[in-house]
């Protein structure tokens, strides 16, 4: 005898089926020119003397990362911020980062 596909399914795993069905359709819309297309900056905040961090601020306006990123590291006068390189796209989609959003960098430059 032999088991179709849908009759060994629970009904669990076939909604589970339908969206990563829809998940790897949506993922075939994508084009590859979005892949790097850029997304946001790096930003270096500098202390006196210590050693720089590293932040990803998923925004477009140069001033405006800067901006962002003194506000989420509570960066005082003394310390420097700035836009060190343009990063791509793909950078922030793939930390699942949204739109105006700051985290620290921990890789490599």
């Amino acid at each position: 005898m032999t088991w179709g596909l849908n009759s060994v399914l629970t009904r669990w795993n076939r909604v589970a089926l339908s969206k990563v069905r829809y998940t790897l359709g949506r993922m075939v819309e994508l084009d590859e020119r979005d892949i790097n297309r850029p997304g946001g900056w790096l930003v270096e905040v500098r202390t006196l003397g210590g050693d720089p961090e590293y932040y990803k601020a998923y925004e477009l306006d140069r001033t405006r990362a800067i901006e962002l990123v003194r506000a989420f590291a509570f960066v005082v006068p003394t310390e420097t911020c700035v836009a060190v390189k343009e990063l791509h796209l793909h950078e922030f989609t793939g930390d699942k980062m949204m739109p105006g959003q700051v985290k620290r960098h921990w890789g490599k430059l």
